[in-house]
């Protein structure tokens, strides 16, 4: 089976512009939203429709405040006590979005797309696929929340097992995946079992939508190995976001839209 994987590493890289439509935020939704560490260029960046995109080194230091919106992708996340940690936030207008996150689950499921994402490695000065295969172990409904298992692989890494559980409640979508079972790299337990996860909220605010994507892993660090993490992961994370928000501008400016597995 191709690829249905959402994969958020940290690192410390800008994305490129996509999908910049101008969005207008009230100052009650500025401040239900956003807490003191959103600077005032990052608050520029989401009015003029990109992303905000930081690495940080807690989930103490996000720039969302405890919502009930965001409560559950913070919560999840800070239980993995990730060492290596980023935050992704997008607001689009609802007025000509109102599909979203159907568009959203869809693009996600759209297995087929996955392995034409490009990943170029600074390390190696080559652009790669950026998951080479993955196979669906399990899938199930239940109490209106998607599961999957997963064989995944990623080079350079062995491949390991992982479990995708995406929930959707109309104007609330959440998607978490997380690793089930450790990530290795040659000899070495890069990644604990469990101990890598990445989450992705969408919901309503105001007269707009919000993107809230939240990642993280706790790493072994040797003596190598962390400057390799940063190099061999950096612009994955990247890679990803530009490609589904690529995809998704090209739905939204279409009457076509990406088919799940289910459709074809």
């Amino acid at each position: 089976m191709k690829n249905f994987v959402l994969f958020l590493i940290p690192l410390s890289c800008l994305l490129a512009p996509a999908f910049t439509t101008p969005v207008s935020i009230s100052k009650n939704d500025f401040s239900y939203l956003f807490n003191h560490r959103l600077t005032e260029s990052e608050k520029s960046a989401l009015q003029n429709g990109e992303f905000v995109f930081n690495s940080i080194s807690s989930v103490k230091n996000v720039r969302v405040n405890h919502t009930k919106e965001t409560e559950q992708d913070i919560e999840t996340v800070k239980n993995v006590n990730p060492n290596h940690l980023v935050e992704v936030i997008k607001v689009l207008p609802y007025a000509g979005n109102e599909n979203l996150i159907e568009t959203i689950a869809l693009i996600m499921q759209d297995i087929d797309a996955y392995t034409e994402i490009p990943y170029y490695s600074q390390r190696h000065e080559r652009t790669y696929r950026l998951f080479v295969d993955a196979e669906i172990l399990s899938t199930k409904q239940e109490n209106g929340i998607l599961t999957i298992d997963e064989r995944l692989l990623m080079d350079p890494f062995k491949p390991y097992t992982a479990r995708v559980e995406a929930e959707n409640r109309g104007d609330y979508y959440f998607y978490t995946l997380k690793n089930t079972e450790r990530v290795k790299y040659l000899f070495l337990n890069a990644i604990k079992k469990e101990k890598m996860i990445a989450g992705v909220s969408v919901f309503r605010c105001g007269e707009n939508w919000v993107i809230y994507a939240l990642g993280g892993a706790y790493v072994f660090h040797g003596p190598f190995f962390s400057d390799f993490i940063e190099s061999e992961f950096c612009g994955r994370i990247k890679s990803f976001v530009i490609f589904m928000f690529t995809r998704l501008e090209e739905f939204q400016k279409s009457e076509s839209r990406p088919k799940s597995d289910a459709e074809n």
